[in-house]
């Protein structure tokens, strides 16, 4: 077996600065309140750079090589009084199929209430805490496997309501998505619901759930598939805790 080790620096490329949004993807999840710190009319563009070593340790000759392992750059603001916009590209050419850079989150969100604010375009699908944690706050250098195995794809388009923020106890978001992914259009009749929702049961623990039904395989309104997910997060001082559970059935693509 192949062993990696990964030589991770991470460089946060922010332009208009503030507590908010000191993040290196930003809040690149759809309905979140952007006017918690951002002004309105308020344009900010932003930036992720994340360069990587990656070496093997086995015989042979081996593609020991430097790389990006994120390198983005987007938009985002508010217009008028009640929509906002997010737009971000994904530059690094060792990412996708092709090496081309691409469109990875584009979105217009209109904010009608805190327990309801709607959003539609291309955003991540809001299941799972390891997922929904933005790419500068992952707590390991990558994802856990399974995160990335089940929750498949990750990113789609779709149509998306959220409710509450940071400073309420309930969070919720539910989306209609096409269940294909980025780069290609739904090619049958059904669409994926998905949902999460959490709750803060004390200062510094955090409960959730998920829930996913779709119809994943090209061209079958038939095949059904049923993900199921329960996650915590426990923060204590300098010590951070979280674990969450999937459970996956039925048809996969």
């Amino acid at each position: 077996m192949k062993s990696k080790v990964y030589i991770l620096l991470a460089i946060t490329l922010l332009f208009n600065l503030n507590t908010m949004f000191s993040q290196g993807c930003d809040t690149d999840v759809p309905g979140s309140t952007s006017n918690d710190s951002l002004s309105k009319t308020a344009i900010k563009v932003f930036g992720y750079v994340q360069p990587e070593y990656e070496y093997f340790f086995n015989e042979g000759d081996n593609n020991n090589t430097f790389r990006f392992k994120r390198a983005r750059i987007g938009v985002r603001g508010d217009v008028f009084d009640d929509f906002s916009y997010y737009f971000m590209i994904e530059a690094s050419p060792f990412i996708g199929s092709t090496g081309d850079a691409y469109l990875m989150d584009a979105f217009v969100t209109y904010n009608a209430d805190n327990w309801a604010r709607i959003s539609i375009g291309t955003f991540k699908q809001p299941f799972s805490l390891d997922v929904a944690t933005p790419c500068h706050m992952i707590k390991t250098i990558e994802r856990s496997v399974v995160a990335d195995q089940l929750v498949a794809p990750q990113r789609d388009f779709g149509l998306a309501i959220f409710g509450g923020n940071k400073f309420n106890k309930l969070n919720y978001s539910v989306a209609l998505m096409n269940g294909r992914g980025l780069g290609v259009k739904d090619d049958n009749t059904k669409k994926d619901i998905v949902g999460r929702t959490t709750y803060k049961i004390t200062r510094n623990l955090t409960v959730g759930a998920s829930f996913r039904y779709g119809y994943p395989i090209p061209n079958n309104n038939k095949d059904d598939r049923t993900s199921f997910g329960g996650e915590f997060a426990l923060e204590l001082n300098k010590f951070y805790f979280q674990g969450e559970y999937i459970y996956d059935k039925g048809a996969y693509f």
